[in-house]
């Protein structure tokens, strides 16, 4: 608990923000008679270093914090990829008209 409220102040920083956010996805479907329906796809997720808080150096004689260096987390970069096969709906089922 010490540690935590010496390392941070919740109330008077922007705990975890991350000022910068990036997005990317695509999907191709291949026309091949023997590959009809197949689709391939990707994507990427990439956000700015986070902001953690900031290090409390000393306390002042009125019992307000004196704030030192910043402390910044890691930046982020996420990708996902993905196969699938479209195939036509059945003329049964709950869907059919």
């Amino acid at each position: 608990m010490q540690l935590t409220r010496r390392l941070r102040d919740f109330d008077n920083f922007g705990f975890g923000e991350r000022p910068s956010k990036a997005n990317a996805s695509g999907r191709s479907t291949f026309t091949d008679v023997r590959l009809r329906g197949a689709l391939l796809g990707g994507g990427g997720r990439w956000q700015d270093p986070a902001q953690l808080g900031r290090v409390i150096e000393r306390t002042a004689a009125d019992d307000t914090a004196i704030y030192g260096r910043t402390l910044i987390g890691p930046d982020d970069f996420n990708g996902d990829a993905f196969i699938g096969v479209r195939r036509p709906a059945p003329p049964f089922g709950p869907n059919a008209s």
